[in-house]
């Protein structure tokens, strides 16, 4: 895919909400770039026939996947050849003025200690598109230390309810500061309902799932 800033134009809600209590798969059309940093080296390729998305970007790069509204659940599959961290997702996304306001989950190397090593933090962000400088401005409010991850896929999962982001799971881990008293009041004024798609800052990562279950 071509470098340079971009900024897509929004898709109603409407035109892409899933079914009730059906997984609806992701990969199985191109994604399209949200924000993308304009260097050589940032790079993404996406292979319909196995369903699968490789990103790399030396800064912080949104690769839109879809839209959400509340109550739906999502699972998001990821994989480094080594685990570095530097990639999640962002939900919640939406234009606001000439930006773009999202919230995040990432995936952290921090070393913090054993049992410690790795950390999934939450947080809201902002993007501004332009040609000549445009930036994302991250801002963390919530982390959960983690294990070293193992060398294969570990699903991100997100439940997003009228109200709030109740659940998130990395690996099957719960990681319930994401969800606790100050997560959810550092982003109350933040809608989940939205764009969602793929974060990555210095890093290179290969999404292998990409699904939304919306429910009644």
């Amino acid at each position: 895919a071509r470098p340079g800033g971009s900024s897509a134009a929004p898709v109603p809600l409407s035109a892409e909400k899933p079914e009730p209590n059906k997984w609806r798969g992701l990969l199985a059309q191109k994604p399209t770039e949200r924000f993308w940093p304009p260097v050589p080296a940032a790079v993404w390729h996406h292979d319909a026939n196995s369903e699968t998305l490789v990103v790399q970007s030396p800064r912080i790069a949104l690769v839109r996947l879809g839209t959400a509204a509340a109550p739906a659940q999502l699972q998001i599959g990821l994989r480094q050849m080594r685990w570095e961290g530097g990639a999640g997702v962002y939900f919640g996304g939406r234009a606001v003025g000439g930006t773009f306001e999202f919230q995040y989950l990432t995936l952290k190397k921090v070393g913090a200690g054993p049992g410690r090593e790795y950390a999934l933090a939450r947080g809201r962000g902002r993007a501004v598109p332009g040609a000549d400088a445009p930036g994302v401005a991250m801002h963390g409010v919530a982390s959960d230390f983690l294990r070293p991850p193992a060398p294969e896929e570990h699903l991100l999962e997100l439940t997003l309810l009228p109200e709030g982001l109740t659940a998130v799971r990395w690996g099957g881990t719960p990681c319930p500061d994401a969800v606790g008293a100050r997560a959810t009041q550092a982003t109350a004024a933040l809608p989940l309902d939205g764009e969602f798609g793929i974060v990555c800052n210095g890093a290179s990562v290969t999404v292998t799932t990409a699904r939304v279950l919306g429910s009644e």
